[in-house]
This record gives C-alpha cells, sequence and structure tokens, in this order.
C-alpha cells in the first residue's frame, strides 16, 4: 500500500481527518512521513515528537498507520454502544 491507497482506505472506512496527517505535521493526532530515507509515523504532542514505527517499507508503515486508525475506530464504536 502507498500514501495514496492509504488516503482512500481511511476516507473509506471514514476515519476523521483530525486523527492523522499525511507527509505534514501536525499536533495530536498521528503524523506519516518520510524522513532521511525512511518512513516514520508518529504523534506530536506540544511539539514532541512520539516515534511508534519506523520503516525502509512504505507498505508496512501504510498498514501501521491503518491499523492504528481502525483499532481506534472499533474502541470509539464499542464506547458509543455501551453507553446506548
Amino acid at each position: 500500500m502507498n500514501l495514496k491507497e492509504l488516503k482512500e482506505k481511511l476516507e473509506y472506512y471514514k476515519v476523521p481527518e483530525e486523527w492523522y496527517c499525511l507527509g505534514g505535521e501536525a499536533q495530536y493526532c498521528y503524523c506519516l512521513n518520510f524522513e532521511d530515507g525512511r518512513w516514520i509515523l508518529y504523534s506530536l504532542d506540544r511539539g514532541k515528537k512520539n516515534i511508534r514505527f519506523a520503516s525502509e517499507s512504505e507498505d508496512e508503515a501504510c498498514s501501521r498507520l491503518l491499523e492504528l486508525m481502525l483499532n481506534r475506530l472499533a474502541r470509539k464504536k464499542k464506547q458509543f454502544e455501551n453507553r446506548q
């Protein structure tokens, strides 16, 4: 999977755009960038970069971000169902 395919899947599953940033930096979300010859998946919290995953493989990095987002969606859905 590449960034374009990842973006399409995130949109298909209706992952809120404020949860991730592809090819840039944003506070309080997961960011995925290509830096120094490798793909870096990290969160940025108050300017501090917390690296979650690094790989030379775009496919692995994209798959990891998709997995994180789908797990987060599942947790949100479960929380919603538990409130009803």
